[in-house]
């Protein structure tokens, strides 16, 4: 792990040191993490340190390191951020209930403080990133049998764990679609034509109505890339982490996500994934995502596209200078899109 500062944790605090970023709730997360944490863990300032990753100065996340490994990773959360502490809290309830390998909730303080900051505490796993690790047949079955885990949590509704709908869900996904192509429509450097764009959201369009046959929805995570699933060398296990998106839905999109993100496309790997995943459920399963598969496979691309041209357009308009490959990337991946259309004809 990356660590921008490390020390003994009452150190970090007279030395004032302790989240200068985000000063408008030091005093909360100081008051949290001594009064109440600490206590309830069983552990003294003198034998703790507090590192603050170096991934972002306001992520308002600090690990807490005790003796013999004893490790929490401690989360702060806003006034504005009430709906994603709730988030997290049932997705943890969730995990645990279908005993998903997940970090382990150790607290939860709802407002605990006079500014209203929620605090969110889980144990922290000393483990590795998967964008750390070299993809293996091992490692594609791993995250096979994982997934399988998670997705066989099913309901008969679709959407957020806290607030569940019984709407149209091919409308639902086809509104996300929508919103990825105007997202690459206003911007004009894209110069793809209107009839491009109307044939790409017709071809999505169709897709609507076998989405809106599903009846029984897995949970989902959501968001699988290389950071959110971890690697234990000591018990050979994977973890899932980063619930804030956890919702019930397809599996379409976690499987896709996990063959272009962990497994880099590549199809002897896939295949092992596949494999170990699909024998977890009853038969006709693979076949119902074979069907759906192009949907998730041509909006993966889509993102992806639309994500690299706004990222391309934000640089430009702050007058830097632009990544050359990001328009190139957001045009490559429009490109695949449009053969898996037409490959589907």
């Amino acid at each position: 792990m990356n660590i921008k500062q490390s020390m003994n944790i009452k150190e970090l605090f007279m030395n004032h040191l302790f989240l200068y970023d985000i000063s408008s709730i030091d005093d909360a997360f100081r008051d949290y993490i001594l009064n109440r944490l600490l206590p309830q863990i069983g552990l003294k300032t003198s034998e703790c340190t507090m590192e603050i990753p170096l991934m972002g100065l306001k992520s308002c996340i600090r690990f807490l390191k005790g003796p013999e490994g004893r490790g929490y990773a401690v989360r702060a959360l806003g006034k504005r951020q009430i709906k994603e502490a709730h988030q997290l809290k049932a997705a943890s309830d969730l995990l645990e209930r279908h005993r998903i390998p997940s970090p382990r909730l150790i607290d939860f303080a709802e407002k605990y403080s006079s500014r209203g900051v929620t605090f969110v505490t889980e144990e922290y796993l000393n483990t590795i990133n998967w964008e750390h690790l070299e993809p293996t047949a091992a490692l594609s079955r791993g995250v096979g049998k994982l997934l399988a885990r998670l997705h066989k949590a099913e309901s008969d509704h679709w959407g957020s764990i806290i607030a569940p709908s019984r709407g149209s869900f091919g409308s639902s996904q086809f509104q996300w679609v929508k919103n990825r192509v105007h997202g690459i429509r206003k911007f004009p450097k894209s110069r793809i034509s209107r009839s491009e764009f109307r044939r790409v959201l017709d071809w999505f369009e169709k897709y609507q109505s076998r989405l809106d046959g599903l009846r029984r929805f897995q949970l989902i995570h959501n968001k699988i890339n290389r950071g959110n699933v971890l690697y234990s060398p000591e018990s050979g296990e994977l973890f899932l982490v980063d619930f804030a998106t956890l919702q019930y839905g397809y599996r379409g999109k976690d499987l896709t996500r996990t063959e272009y993100a962990l497994l880099k496309n590549d199809k002897n790997l896939i295949r092992e994934f596949h494999d170990e995943y699909f024998t977890c459920f009853p038969p006709g399963t693979r076949e119902e995502f074979e069907r759906l598969s192009p949907f998730y496979q041509a909006y993966h691309h889509l993102s992806t596209s639309a994500t690299n041209i706004r990222r391309d357009h934000a640089i430009c308009s702050r007058n830097l200078s632009s990544h050359p490959n990001l328009y190139n990337i957001s045009l490559h991946h429009w490109k695949i899109l449009l053969q898996i259309i037409e490959n589907e004809k």
